[in-house]
């Protein structure tokens, strides 16, 4: 999880800042992740107890016809790594004295869609959340669902609750 951090935008040198990008939990692409943790450093030992058995005469024949297996598995493991592409919730938190409003929703809405432009994104995003300590006027809730924007709010409890339009 980030805060505040930092993204760029198309056409705009400065960026903007998300108040919160929260990674999705995926159980499949934790386990890829931490198995390729766990071949990196495997490969890594084996690499380095390979290394000092070369240096020793009798086992050199040895690890000139093997060295490579380890070496093989760790790149294969690096990229396993990198191709891995985690997905991040975008969170817009505001503190404000009154209700949030529409033009809030819409600016979250345009700097998303500036940063989707990219054609090189550190992040790639697929959720909005939107969160407001003071509610939402009527329209910001329903721009918000329109454009799939989910809208929380603070309760009495002093939690965060969904917040829902009703017709």
């Amino acid at each position: 999880m980030r805060v505040r951090a930092h993204l760029p935008q198309k056409f705009n040198n400065k960026g903007t800042e998300a108040d919160i990008l929260a990674r999705k939990y995926d159980p499949v692409k934790q386990a890829a992740h931490t198995s390729d943790r766990l071949l990196l450093i495997i490969t890594i030992i084996f690499l380095a107890i390979g290394y000092f058995d070369l240096l020793d005469p009798a086992t050199n024949v040895w690890m000139k016809s093997n060295w490579f297996i380890p070496a093989i598995i760790l790149g294969i493991a690096v990229v396993l790594d990198y191709l891995i592409e985690w997905e991040y919730t975008w969170v817009e938190c505001k503190n404000l004295k009154g209700t949030a409003e529409i033009k809030m929703i819409d600016n979250l809405l345009s700097k998303y869609t500036k940063y989707n432009e990219l054609e090189k994104k550190e992040f790639k995003i697929t959720d909005l959340i939107f969160a407001s300590a003071k509610g939402y006027k009527e329209n910001a809730i329903k721009q918000a669902e329109d454009k799939g924007i989910r809208c929380f709010e603070l309760s009495n409890e002093g939690n965060f609750i969904e917040s829902k339009y009703w017709n």
